[in-house]
């Protein structure tokens, strides 16, 4: 999951929360083959989906590294072995893209049944690249060379998406679906934009779009459902597909707000009504620890049948769902106690340029105050960034920042002690100030203690 909200205190947030260390533990089994069930999406579907995808094999799924490109090719094959028809370019699976590095989204289509509307089309979407082997430009910030499995994030969404795929080839909708796996979102969200900027069919045909992200960790039944203002036939169509599993999902928090940054917020740019599943915020985020080993299996599942439901609802809808522009930040609301406890390691993170940052009315990065590296350098409470290159004998082009979150982008591409510049705007003058990038904290915490409600299947007993 890639999270990135209005400022560097608050978008470093959730990226903080991975700066815990890793505590000792065997590493996940290698995968095996897996059978392909029929009926209701079961959480034993689900469990062996994720313990084959977060497996070391697949080298924490790094995007544009041979475990990605693996895990690619492994999501491709279920497709097909689930029914699911090819939708990329040429005839396969993947629509290929490049930013930096080469990277794949997987996309499948189920066509819509027949007497239905094929040329009228729904999205299921999760991501599924994490951190690989602590790939700082995917999110991970420590435990570099060690395997993020990325249980939760999100080898739980990509799972979910397969095992609703198997679901509707076996029984079409009114509507044709098409799924896609994104590569990329750790990076920023990359494989979303890419299909939104080249959509393999008219995004003026794509009714909506439903993302799943971490849905692998509900404790008490918890659920979270961003974007429901994108549209007026979410909340009908929502609320009588949670009916069916409400003594599962007992906690269930719905927000209008459509701010969630994971890959649901590429198509809500494109005025495709979209909403976000998340089943909340752990301490093993983006760690190593992330492990098939305390995925909650059983609300996971039902959380996939909520999908499975909520996307017949939508098939069955006459209209093009009407598109309503909401903003706000669609994130969980009643995590407090972790959100402080990541909010107190985000102020260090924002910290990595000498003093807090925020925006500015017309959201351009400033500092509302300076300290240490940032006073030595000159900077001064209330200066713009405009811009930030780095620093050398050949300097660097300049990056333009119109954005905190943009701002935020290029200092993770950075490690600690790189000199840079920034191009600041003092009342009313532009100067250029030289400075260095600081060091990430480390934060030192036992693990999460969460343990998962199923025992270990084939696939982690090698008897697939």
């Amino acid at each position: 999951m890639r999270i990135l909200p209005t400022t560097i205190s608050t978008g470093f947030a959730l990226a903080a929360a991975a700066l815990l260390v890793c505590a000792a533990q065997a590493p996940p089994p290698q995968p095996s083959k897996i059978t392909i069930p029929k009926g209701p999406i079961a959480a034993e579907e689900l469990r062996d989906l994720v313990e084959t995808l977060a497996s070391s094999e697949f080298e924490g799924r790094g995007s544009g590294q041979t475990g990605g490109k693996k895990a690619g090719d492994f999501i491709a094959d279920q497709m097909k072995e689930r029914g699911v028809e090819p939708f990329g370019v040429d005839g396969t699976y993947f629509q290929p893209f490049t930013d930096g590095v080469s990277m794949r989204n997987v996309v499948g289509i189920v066509k819509a049944a027949a007497g239905g509307k094929p040329d009228e089309y729904l999205i299921l979407g999760a991501h599924y690249d994490h951190c690989g082997l602590g790939l700082r430009d995917a999110g991970a910030m420590g435990n570099q060379g060690e395997v993020h499995y990325g249980a939760d994030d999100n080898a739980s969404g990509t799972s979910g998406v397969l095992a609703v795929a198997r679901a509707i080839a076996q029984a079409p909708l009114a509507r044709s679906v098409i799924f896609i796996l994104f590569d990329g979102e750790e990076r920023g969200l990359l494989g979303s934009k890419h299909y939104a900027d080249n959509p393999l069919v008219p995004l003026s045909k794509t009714h909506a779009m439903i993302n799943i992200d971490m849905i692998g960790r509900s404790t008490e039944g918890y659920l979270f459902i961003a974007g429901i203002g994108t549209s007026p036939v979410w909340d009908p169509i929502l609320t009588k597909s949670l009916k069916a599993e409400s003594k599962i999902l007992k906690n269930v928090e719905r927000s209008k707000d459509d701010e969630a940054r994971s890959d649901q917020h590429n198509f809500v740019k494109r005025e495709v009504p979209a909403i976000f599943f998340f089943a909340g915020m752990h301490k093993d985020y983006h760690q190593p620890r992330d492990t098939p080993d305390k995925i909650q299996y059983k609300p996971a599942a039902a959380i996939g049948r909520v999908v499975l439901e909520t996307l017949k609802g939508l098939a069955a809808v006459k209209e093009k769902p009407l598109f309503q522009k909401v903003g706000g930040n669609g994130m969980p609301k009643g995590e407090d106690a972790l959100e402080a406890d990541v909010f107190r390691r985000a102020t260090a993170m924002a910290r990595r340029l000498g003093g807090k940052i925020g925006p500015t009315a017309a959201g351009v990065p400033q500092f509302l105050d300076t300290e240490g590296r940032g006073a030595k350098a000159g900077i001064e409470r209330g200066d713009q960034i405009l811009a930030i290159r780095r620093r050398g004998s050949k300097p660097g082009p300049w990056v333009e920042v119109k954005s905190v979150e943009a701002l935020r982008l290029e200092v993770e591409k950075m490690a600690a002690g790189d000199s840079i510049q920034l191009k600041i705007l003092r009342a009313g003058k532009e100067s250029v100030i030289d400075t260095e990038i600081g060091p990430i904290p480390e934060w030192k915490k036992g693990p999460a203690t969460d343990k998962g409600d199923l025992p270990p299947g084939p696939i982690s007993k090698g008897k697939g």
